[in-house]
């Protein structure tokens, strides 16, 4: 099944009751953590959208035709196994079943030693790779990596590009920080953090986001910073703890939230840096990435 926190991400829907919709494509998007389902936008116009149970939802590896996440173009989504590239959505399927993110990462690098960084293949694979970075909880990994593609793609393709409105699109995607609120009656739904505000140690959240957006019907929000649940991945820097010093001003990924502790374990970008559990009160949401070589000692 795909991750509980993503955005909108490319996915075929696998042993539905509702028959008809099997085998069909869409972008998955606005979990429900009570009912464990996203909304599923088909790209068949004419199937209205359907909120989907985890279970039966598979990620869509290969997309040939049309950017991500592009609703406007009608596209085909070519699902491929990690021994072959056979396209299968009967039961039990193993289709996307792993080897999502290795195979990706492997185009990639490839992509670059043969063509080079600037060529369009490894731009390419480079926003297809984001999104799989981002959905694997490598959330500054997936910024970067789609920063410079981005950039690559202005100087070399222009801004006028497919190839640029692709990593564009991508951008929007890996670019807002995303939660949900933990207390029983909150609001459900996923948010967007747009902002801190210290003096109450609380997050500024708007939301709940579905898709396509509706921003007029969103609500601006003030929480604070210990309910809310970050997404998987989401970049975050270090802030104000003691025992733990050296890591005040390091950013990392703040991957996984132990429901016991009530702690992130967070896996810093300086490779240097143990993974390290921390309270949420002493991390910030990171909204614009420093330059690399700034975090670097």
């Amino acid at each position: 099944c795909i991750p509980m926190a993503t955005p909108a991400i490319p996915v075929i829907c696998m042993d539905l009751k509702t028959a008809k919709l099997n085998g069909k494509l869409g972008d998955a998007t606005g979990y429900d953590g009570s009912s464990q389902r996203y909304k599923v936008y088909f790209d068949d116009k004419s199937l209205r959208p359907a909120c989907i149970k985890r279970v039966n939802l598979r990620i869509a590896l290969e997309i040939p035709d049309g950017p991500i996440g592009d609703h406007k173009r009608d596209r085909r989504y070519e699902p491929a196994t990690k021994a072959s590239n056979k396209t299968s959505t009967s039961s039990k399927s193993k289709v996307f079943v792993g080897g999502g993110l290795d195979i990706h990462e492997k185009k990639y690098h490839q992509s670059v030693e043969q063509h080079g960084a600037d060529s369009r293949p490894a731009i390419s694979n480079a926003s297809i790779l984001s999104v799989f970075l981002l959905t694997s909880g490598r959330g500054l990994e997936a910024q970067r990596l789609i920063n410079d593609a981005l950039s690559r793609s202005k100087r070399i393709m222009g801004p006028n590009h497919n190839l640029t409105y692709e990593c564009e699109s991508v951008l929007e995607k890996v670019k807002p920080r995303r939660c949900s609120m933990i207390p029983y009656g909150c609001p459900q739904g996923m948010f967007h953090v747009i902002g801190v505000e210290e003096l109450s140690s609380s997050y500024i959240i708007q939301g709940p986001v579905e898709e396509p957006r509706r921003e007029d019907e969103e609500k601006t929000l003030k929480v604070p910073i210990e309910d809310i649940l970050l997404i998987a991945g989401t970049p975050v820097i270090c802030c104000g703890l003691k025992n733990a010093a050296h890591l005040n001003g390091k950013i990392g990924d703040a991957r996984k939230h132990n429901g016991k502790t009530l702690r992130y374990e967070v896996y810093f970008e300086d490779k240097k840096l143990k993974t390290a559990s921390i309270r949420p009160i002493n991390l910030r949401v990171l909204f614009e990435l420093p330059e690399k070589r700034q975090t670097a000692d």
